[in-house]
């Protein structure tokens, strides 16, 4: 499994993902999260890729291939 597969994964378990597939190009604003579920995201991503994201950082992200670039600094 990739990360973006990984990734794509826990943001489905958190929210309803839109009908269309997420690619890395996929919005983070264009999920509908809330702030409650923006920090389990966060907290999962943590957990699952074994890292410690800084919330500034990790709110900075615009797209998921933003975040994947955070997860592997």
């Amino acid at each position: 499994m990739s990360d973006l597969e990984q990734l794509v994964g826990i943001i489905q378990r958190i929210s309803e993902a839109p009908p269309e597939p997420l690619t890395g190009a996929t919005r983070i604003d264009g999920l509908a999260f809330d702030s409650l579920d923006l920090l389990e995201l966060q907290m999962e991503i943590d957990d699952a890729f074994k890292v410690q994201m800084e919330l500034d950082a990790f709110l900075q992200c615009e797209t998921l291939n933003d975040l994947l670039a955070l997860i592997k600094d």
